[in-house]
């Protein structure tokens, strides 16, 4: 599933930042420091909803966790994207 989001924004995501249920993502303060909406296709809302319902539910606002339950940093939100792209 493509979204053509960055890394950085990735990492950056907020649980209130990705809507499921209308397929879309809010990317804030993205590239030249302007937000915006992207669409997720069936696909990548399927992988989203899988990695949520792994996700523990801990005290932070991050979507994606390390194994640690802290903020992903975006040199390891590579290998995280391409497990759930499996």
């Amino acid at each position: 599933a493509s979204t053509g989001i960055r890394a950085g924004e990735c990492v950056a995501l907020k649980l209130s930042d990705v809507d499921l249920e209308n397929r879309t993502i809010t990317i804030r303060e993205a590239k030249w420091e302007k937000s915006r909406v992207l669409g997720l296709n069936a696909e990548a809302v399927q992988a989203l909803e899988n990695y949520r319902s792994e996700r523990p539910n801990v005290r932070c606002d991050y979507f994606f966790l390390t194994i640690n339950n802290k903020k992903m940093e975006r040199c390891g939100i590579t290998a995280r994207i391409e497990r759930l792209g499996r």
